[in-house]
């Protein structure tokens, strides 16, 4: 289970948006990597190739979360008058380069294991999250509603803007005034964008809506 580090608010277009740092640990790297092979069927022999390519992925990840809470973006009645936070949550573009680096070195085996283990670290991000809100908010994801299913897919810009945003506003050290800031002045691995296909960059990156409950039995355990 994956260790959680860093939470700060900024506000964006005069709306609060959230940016957490996930830092994410296994308590048991064999156990972890076991359940790679098993569900991906690979072989024993893997294994060494697998722990190698584990511990590079560690050092490249800059994995976070960013979500705006209750945004009613989706044009979906239901969906909408519910309690909700937008959600996207990513594993960085440094994963991006790594599997460019081993796809340009012809080493596509290791590019195949990489997209195992990433997916799998992704996957374990969204019970990270749901314990962040939580704690943080005293409400609970009860259920993660994606995109491409229960909402179309071409809602997915307008989704992952309303959760951005185009313009900052930051807390100046100097006249202690929030000033506005595009974001284009920002820095670009700190956002993740959809090209007209509706593919992320960062590729190991997902947007969703969590449906919220203020009981915590209600909390989702699984995807």
């Amino acid at each position: 289970m994956a260790k959680m580090a860093i939470l700060y608010i900024i506000f964006m277009e005069r709306k609060k948006t959230v940016r957490v740092r996930l830092k994410p640990e296994q308590k048991n790297t064999d156990l972890f990597l076991e359940h790679i092979i098993t569900k991906y069927h690979l072989k024993c022999e893997d294994r060494t190739s697998l722990a190698q390519i584990y511990e590079q992925l560690r050092q490249c990840m800059t994995c976070r979360a960013v979500y705006r809470i209750n945004q009613r973006c989706t044009g979906i009645e239901y969906i909408d008058n519910q309690q909700s936070a937008a959600v996207a949550i990513t594993l960085g573009d440094g994963v991006d380069r790594l599997r460019d680096k081993y796809a340009n070195d012809g080493c596509e085996d290791k590019a195949r294991l990489l997209d195992y283990l990433a997916n799998e670290m992704l996957a374990e991000l969204y019970d990270e999250f749901n314990s962040l809100y939580a704690r943080f908010h005293r409400r609970y994801v009860k259920k993660y509603i994606f995109i491409g299913e229960e909402i179309p897919l071409d809602r997915l810009p307008v989704i992952l803007e309303d959760i951005q945003g185009k313009r900052l506003l930051k807390l100046s050290k100097e006249t202690g005034a929030y000033e506005e800031t595009l974001v284009e002045n920002e820095e670009k691995e700190d956002r993740i964008t959809v090209d007209e296909q509706g593919m992320l960059t960062p590729k190991k990156s997902v947007v969703f809506l969590a449906i919220l409950s203020e009981n915590p039995k209600d909390m989702a355990r699984d995807l």
